[in-house]
């Protein structure tokens, strides 16, 4: 059996995955700490992926190990826990006794709560801890989210004016469609009313995707995506009215979105954040609908190759918009696409673009994950495409290693001369590129002065070469 007391470094972790290590996890609580115990600990309660675990926790220890943490003296930082280990042998009640009291942790920054489909009263367990915890700072919640208006109400009241929360996350364990606009607008507006609030994630949660805005009822939703303080930011389904308050942010450094098709104006929304936010750093895309296959990239000049062609070039006419924005001198460092399934393949002339982007315009961005790999080419791939991609993967590296600030700057220290081409060794071209912006870099300055030397020196040194022939020649 593996300890359920680790040691970490940094932190002590405590892990319970049945009712055996739960007893040894009670016994560590109670012990009063030494100073070798004073860091963070972390209390983790998982089954693993078991449905019904043999080992679950039985209401008395249930009991038991909520005692523990009522008078522990342990720092009790994180708390990780899967309902899986807690619902088979305890009732509601207790169970959201035990989270009440977990709470009520002086110290709890971190909770994650993760349901499975088998989970019930998620609802008033997060509410009854809500309620106590008021240092927790990260919250993270993959849930059921279904339950009555007053359960809604309830939770929605214990978000409210939360002082300390920073980052939260609600993932549904599946896709559902049961809960009313209603019940989601009272936690979106108490979203909205958290004053510290950085980073949110609402995955699949039931935002509305429509395009119409002359309801109400959906006016909490665009509230949300204003929030002033919001820096990393994960919609999905996304609106073309949610875009439009997103694209103003002046805060927002990291936004994740979800997209079926390449519209026109969603296209120019993204261009407009893209052009004008002077904080944007990375933009990922996970994109659903058509996907071009990378089977157009074959050499072969067949009809169907032809076809694959066309249709990713129309697929992604109104892409080339964003690519715009990113010439004028735009933040954006990370830009990423992620589909559902295979990789997406932009066709030969939207990496060409690129291209040309990042050799005349852009000298900030650092990474494209959507670029595909020389090595992951297929064998009759055109070989055209190899150059572009060696080309587009030269300028990232460049960027990443300082370019921009080097090349605006031809004063800049040596030494970060000396270390962008020593990251950029292995590829000659890139070598000549950076060495032509500044053909001085290559001049030696000599350490010590170098003076003539001095006639009396002459004559030594003559003397010394003719003594030297003499002894030869006898």
């Amino acid at each position: 059996m593996e300890p359920t007391v680790d040691e970490a470094p940094l932190v002590t972790r405590i892990s319970v995955v049945g009712g055996k290590s739960a007893g040894i996890a009670i016994r560590h609580l109670k012990q009063k700490p030494t100073q070798e115990h004073t860091k963070d600990t972390h209390l983790v309660l998982n089954a693993g992926s078991c449905k019904k675990p043999k080992g679950w926790i039985s209401a008395p220890t249930l009991r038991a190990l909520a005692d523990a943490l009522q008078t522990t003296k342990h720092p009790v930082a994180l708390a990780d826990i899967k309902s899986n280990l807690l619902q088979w042998n305890a009732s509601p009640l207790l169970r959201t006794e035990f989270f009440g009291i977990l709470g009520r942790m002086p110290l709890l920054e971190t909770f994650i709560y993760r349901e499975d489909e088998y989970s019930t009263n998620g609802l008033s367990i997060m509410t009854s801890l809500l309620q106590g915890a008021r240092n927790l700072k990260h919250l993270r919640w993959v849930g059921k989210f279904c339950g009555s208006l007053k359960a809604f109400e309830s939770l929605a009241l214990s978000l409210t004016s939360h002082p300390c929360l920073s980052e939260i996350e609600f993932l549904p364990v599946d896709f559902f469609g049961r809960c009313l606009v209603r019940k989601k607008n009272l936690i979106l507006t108490a979203l909205k009313s958290i004053p510290n609030l950085q980073k949110l994630t609402l995955d699949y949660w039931g935002l509305p995707a429509t395009n119409d805005v002359s309801d109400e009822v959906y006016r909490p939703t665009l509230d949300l995506c204003a929030h002033p303080g919001i820096v990393d930011l994960w919609l999905r389904p996304i609106s073309l009215p949610m875009m439009k308050v997103i694209k103003s942010s002046q805060r927002l450094q990291r936004l994740t979105l979800t997209l079926s098709s390449w519209e026109e104006e969603m296209c120019c929304h993204i261009a407009e954040l893209v052009g004008n936010s002077p904080v944007i750093e990375s933009i990922k895309i996970v994109k659903g609908g058509y996907c071009p296959p990378s089977t157009m990239y074959l050499c072969e000049n067949t009809i169907r190759t032809r076809e694959m062609v066309e249709k990713a070039e129309q697929d992604c006419e109104h892409f080339i918009q964003i690519i715009k924005a990113l010439k004028r001198g735009s933040s954006l460092r990370h830009l990423a696409i992620t589909p559902y399934g295979q990789p997406y393949c932009f066709p030969h002339s939207i990496l060409k673009s690129f291209r040309s982007l990042l050799e005349n315009d852009n000298m900030t961005m650092e990474s494209i994950n959507f670029i595909p790999s020389v090595n992951g080419l297929y064998r009759g791939s055109c070989n055209i495409m190899v150059p572009t991609i060696e080309s587009i993967n030269r300028f990232l590296l460049l960027n990443k290693n300082g370019r921009k600030d080097l090349v605006e700057n031809l004063n800049a220290p040596r030494e970060d001369w000396v270390n962008c081409l020593a990251a950029t060794s292995h590829d000659v071209i890139g070598l000549h590129y950076m060495l032509s912006k500044n053909p001085s870099i290559c001049s030696i300055t000599p350490t010590e002065p170098v003076t003539p030397a001095s006639s009396t020196r002459r004559k030594r040194r003559a003397n010394s070469m003719s003594n030297c022939t003499k002894v030869a020649r006898k």
